[in-house]
């Protein structure tokens, strides 16, 4: 890998000079370029030096169907919020091809506790909307089930404080998978050309109800990949594919949940001493950007959520008392997908993760972090703006539907964050 640096300092008030950077871009690009003429391009620029605040472009939520020319910036652009201050910060311009990943290796994590007997119905009985989507894309995937569960068979008070996820005894010793993957020996990892594949992974997420009810759903993903890494799980992860995990809960991530009040019990775990657990989405993050590198990941989830006046999604299938916010909080920082678990219609839930593999796949990453404010990207040289940034990842994600054909030459300008 060959990287290209030029860094000098940049200030509003007193220009000394202006930054320009070109970074080969991790996993998601090929060969970065640096263009000599960007030199030239200075005050130009200088003029783009703080966003459009009309272009209303807020990190996850950015979403726009507009594009334009590079060389219209300096006279659309040239508005600026007074609220943003880039003064004496560094101004990165990387330059990228779009590279979509082809292999894709999806990784379920479903809840096993007593309540998602339905739920774990509606997600075998529409898996056909996913798979399709992803068929009808041309990805060549591979998906694996695991559960919640990683609740150690081992009395709790005999561990460490910091491993005892499930605090008491709790559920049955069959459904501890601590990450393994379910199904039949040979066959655990299903493929699109096994013509029972349909039948085998509705099979496979019926995880059953006796599982704990302790939800692990982040660090029992950690453990699947930690496993199929070492040589376990029949190679569900491989070493050239993106990698796509999806969990399947309607209660909070106990990483966290063990230092809350349970809506169920009323206790707190942390508080009572019987547990120092703390796993959070930023833990899961920093594990598999080096097991998989940044870029080359993502978090999806259908759990529970919030309706607009701050109350507890319903519907007759799920009444979730717990919104999922660690592993909404996980989408949000790895250009994931978040469906909540009320959803009526899981065949489109399932369709709308499936169709945004290719987004997914296809991330940019940048090579230092950026105020999500300051970036504009140029697909081809044409302004772009139907994309999304995810901290978590330094990505940059295009729009389901909207990706750019491989070979697109990208261009990223942003300023540096801490």
């Amino acid at each position: 890998m060959e990287t290209m640096l030029r860094i000098k300092l940049f200030s509003r008030s007193q220009i000394f000079s202006v930054a320009l950077l070109s970074a080969l871009v991790v996993g998601c690009s090929e060969d970065p370029s640096f263009n000599e003429n960007e030199i030239g391009k200075a005050d130009d620029l200088l003029k783009d030096e703080t966003p459009n605040a009309d272009e209303d472009k807020v990190g996850d939520d950015h979403v726009s169907d507009e594009s334009e020319q590079c060389e219209d910036d300096s006279d659309k652009d040239s508005a600026s919020d007074d609220s943003e201050n880039f003064d004496n910060l560094l101004l990165a311009s990387q330059t990228s091809t779009i590279n979509a990943q082809s292999n894709v290796d999806v990784l379920w994590i479903v809840d096993s506790s007593g309540s998602m007997s339905e739920e774990q119905s509606y997600l075998g009985q529409n898996f056909s909307a996913f798979m399709s989507n992803l068929i009808a894309s041309g990805i060549n995937f591979q998906t694996g089930v695991t559960s919640t569960d990683i609740c150690s068979n081992t009395n709790p008070a005999l561990l460490p404080a910091n491993e005892r996820y499930c605090p008491t005894l709790d559920g049955s010793t069959a459904t501890r998978l601590r990450g393994s993957l379910v199904g039949s020996t040979g066959k655990k990892v299903l493929k699109p050309s096994m013509s029972d594949v349909l039948t085998r992974f509705t099979s496979y997420t019926d995880v059953g109800t006796n599982g704990s009810g302790y939800e692990h759903g982040l660090k029992a993903a950690e453990m699947a990949v930690s496993k199929s890494l070492q040589g376990q799980n029949e190679g569900l992860i491989r070493n050239n594919a993106f990698l796509a995990i999806i969990v399947v809960s309607d209660e909070e991530d106990d990483g966290i949940g063990l230092g809350k009040t349970d809506t169920y019990s009323g206790r707190n775990y942390v508080a009572e001493g019987l547990t120092s657990v703390r796993y959070t989405e930023d833990n899961l993050i920093s594990y598999l950007s080096q097991a998989k590198g940044a870029g080359n990941y993502s978090i999806s989830t259908i759990t529970g959520t919030k309706n607009a006046n701050g109350t507890m999604c319903s519907a007759p299938h799920s009444s979730p008392r717990e919104e999922g916010s660690q592993y909404v909080a996980a989408a949000r920082k790895t250009g994931g997908i978040v469906q909540s678990i009320c959803d009526t219609n899981w065949s489109n839930s399932l369709a709308r993760i499936g169709q945004d593999m290719t987004a997914q796949s296809a991330q940019i990453v940048l090579a230092h972090a950026a105020y999500d404010t300051s970036i504009k990207v140029y697909v081809s040289g044409v302004r772009n703006f139907d994309w999304t940034y995810s901290s978590g990842t330094r990505s940059i994600k295009f729009t389901t539907g909207k990706v750019p054909p491989n070979g697109s030459q990208i261009k990223v300008d942003y300023y540096y964050a801490p």
